[in-house]
């Protein structure tokens, strides 16, 4: 295996038509991105917070008052390069920077300040699987299920380039110089970036679907369909404790640097102490948890299919609340308020009683994603590929 550090920005000039360099290309429509303050496209109630200000933005409908009342503000709209048919697969915030992946290869970089673009780049093809896009200091890292690529931040030039030895299928975790990646064939890999060579790999039964998790600067855990949870040092790969459970997890289990929180493919929630893998209590459930669950003030808001979003207590599982009228997922925290998006609608939730405070329609959102959990900013991609923006209001 080549020492991409060195080969890497030669064997960019053999790709053809595949460009890795800072390929750029005119976005498909820029023409309604927006730093200013939105000014209303109807008449409204001039009483409302916003004069009933409403803009449309590539294809979405956005209503100042429901934002507002939610505890945001439209800050601008951008649309990053998107092939022919192409959608928006992947965001990823990064403080002063956006990342983007969509169908086609492309990644974008925009400025989150005001979604200007700033360079895009081909990674591939419409065929490629992508599994990860993230920054490190003033690199991007693109990974592959074979491949790591890593550009410069600031001009999408390829840096380097490097093989793993066999497929991965997650999002790396990233530790110092390791990108840490979960496989289909069950084994996690510690990929040192330096050298592009294998630091260590540790196998589980069953594949590993969901990125592995770093507990705390120590631990590292991950979660096989198979129902192995382990727990590892992140840079030697030796195990600290296992445990067993009956089914794999559709998504990242949460963390509060303590306990790993499993809502489980086998009916149950888990808590785990992370530094011995021991049970610290399970609460088994109706169906299988497939939604995304959070930690936030001493509870598991985990979405259940038979309650209704629901708050566990951390400390041993009791319930604390549950709101069946609430299908949906925490994205967020606005001001102490549950931010709860079904695909849909989006909700201001009570944090503490699980009461619905403001819910608004948002039809023709694809995803939405913060750039922190609590009192950051939200960006929405609609389904025309649009991306907007939402900050914070004072």
């Amino acid at each position: 295996m080549p020492n991409v550090r060195s080969s890497a920005i030669l064997a960019a000039g053999a790709l053809g038509v595949i460009c890795l360099g800072a390929c750029s290309s005119t976005p498909r429509d820029t023409s309604t991105t927006t730093t200013t303050a939105p000014t209303p496209t109807r008449a409204g109630d001039p009483d409302s917070p916003t004069g009933g200000a409403v803009t449309n933005a590539y294809g979405f409908r956005i209503d100042h008052d429901n934002w507002y009342r939610l505890g945001y503000r439209w800050d601008w709209s951008s649309m990053p390069f998107l092939t022919r048919r192409g959608h928006v697969t992947r965001l990823q915030p990064a403080d002063n920077r956006l990342l983007i992946q969509e169908s086609g290869s492309f990644v974008s970089v925009l400025e989150s300040d005001s979604g200007r673009l700033v360079w895009n780049s081909q990674m591939g093809t419409s065929r490629t699987k992508f599994v990860g896009l993230q920054r490190d200091g003033d690199v991007v890292l693109s990974s592959s299920a074979s491949e790591l690529s890593e550009l410069g931040l600031e001009t999408g030039n390829l840096l380097s380039r490097s093989t793993f030895d066999f497929l991965v299928n997650t999002p790396p975790t990233l530790v110092g110089n390791f990108a840490i990646y979960g496989s289909d064939s069950g084994k996690l890999l510690a990929h040192n970036r330096d050298i592009g060579l294998i630091a260590w790999a540790y196998a589980l039964n069953g594949p590993i679907k969901a990125r592995p998790v770093l507990v705390n600067p120590g631990t590292l855990a991950a979660v096989s369909q198979g129902g192995d949870v382990i727990f590892l040092d992140p840079l030697s790969g030796s195990s600290s404790g296992r445990a067993r459970i009956d089914g794999g997890v559709a998504h990242p289990p949460p963390t509060d640097g303590e306990r790993l929180f499993v809502p489980s493919l086998d009916q149950s929630v888990y808590a785990y102490d992370a530094y011995d893998a021991s049970l610290a209590w399970r609460v088994r459930t109706e169906y299988p948890i497939t939604q995304p669950a959070v930690v936030y003030d001493a509870m598991l808001v985990v979405p259940l299919r038979a309650h209704g979003l629901t708050a566990l207590s951390t400390d041993d599982g009791t319930l604390v609340w549950r709101n069946a009228e609430l299908t949906g997922h925490v994205v967020a925290v606005r001001d102490g308020e549950l931010i709860v998006w079904d695909g849909e609608t989006i909700a201001a939730v009570d944090a503490q009683r699980g009461d619905v405070i403001f819910r608004a329609d948002v039809p023709g959102a694809q995803m939405i994603v913060p750039d922190s959990l609590e009192d950051g900013a939200l960006y929405l991609v609609s389904r025309s590929g649009g991306v907007i923006k939402f900050r914070p209001r004072q």
